[in-house]
């Protein structure tokens, strides 16, 4: 009866390790279930502290030449009469993530910090389809991208097509927090497919009427603690 007990009893216990351990090759949940390897880019931070594949800034209707690529903030929405804005965001991935990867999942992650007097906006990330500069000033006409221009070629609000995503609603409740946007899986792959593709992502609040202020500002890579956040979820094909 005493070799009866043990044995089943080191099988419950075998039985429990290897259920743990399912899935282990990535996040244990739903997200990684499946097997998918999380990757994580920031600024100074990840995937290693050496990356600095991370660019943004922020365009401003009533500013149309000036450049924001040093500003540690970007604010998404209209601002009253100081007109529209909108913030855009690239990060590199061609040397940190494989060729080979197939992606499953993807969200961008922003920092709000600042939504004022109770604000609050729709706001949907969008692919960008022309390339641009950062530029390194912060509110002065200078080199780098602004509401006319992608810092070379003409522009006027940024070049942008398709939904990256599903709109995502901001609020006074999520200042101080990660605000998650979802990204298609389809435009990651894209970029992983023909880095060339890649000219990143342009936010902009679904409400852009300057009779109301409802900007909702995000900390840009320039604050390295609260640096902006991609998460991708990929196989190996």
């Amino acid at each position: 009866m005493k070799k009866t007990s043990s044995l089943l009893m080191l099988m419950l216990v075998a039985g429990l390790f290897f259920t743990s351990c399912k899935g282990g090759k990535g996040p244990a949940g739903p997200d990684g279930s499946n097997g998918s390897v999380l990757i994580i880019f920031k600024q100074d931070s990840q995937p290693t502290l050496a990356y600095m594949g991370s660019i943004d800034s922020y365009i401003s209707s009533g500013s149309q030449n000036f450049n924001y690529g040093s500003s540690t903030g970007a604010p998404v929405g209209p601002a009253g009469i100081l007109g529209i804005n909108r913030m855009l965001i690239k990060f590199d991935l061609s040397n940190d993530l494989p060729s080979n990867a197939v992606i499953t999942k993807a969200s961008l992650e922003l920092y709000c910090y600042f939504t004022g007097s109770g604000n609050s906006n729709t706001i949907t990330a969008y692919r960008v389809t022309q390339s641009w500069l950062e530029g390194s000033a912060n509110g002065i006409a200078a080199a780098g991208a602004a509401w006319s221009t992608d810092g070379v070629n003409p522009w006027t609000g940024g070049s942008f097509d398709i939904a990256a995503g599903p709109p995502v609603f901001c609020s006074a409740a999520d200042e101080g927090t990660y605000v998650v946007f979802p990204v298609n899986p389809g435009i990651i792959q894209s970029w992983v497919d023909d880095p060339s593709q890649n000219n990143g992502l342009l936010l902009k609040g679904d409400n852009e009427d300057t009779s109301v202020y409802d900007s909702i500002a995000f900390y840009t890579k320039e604050n390295v603690a609260f640096a902006p956040v991609l998460k991708i979820y990929y196989n190996i094909n």
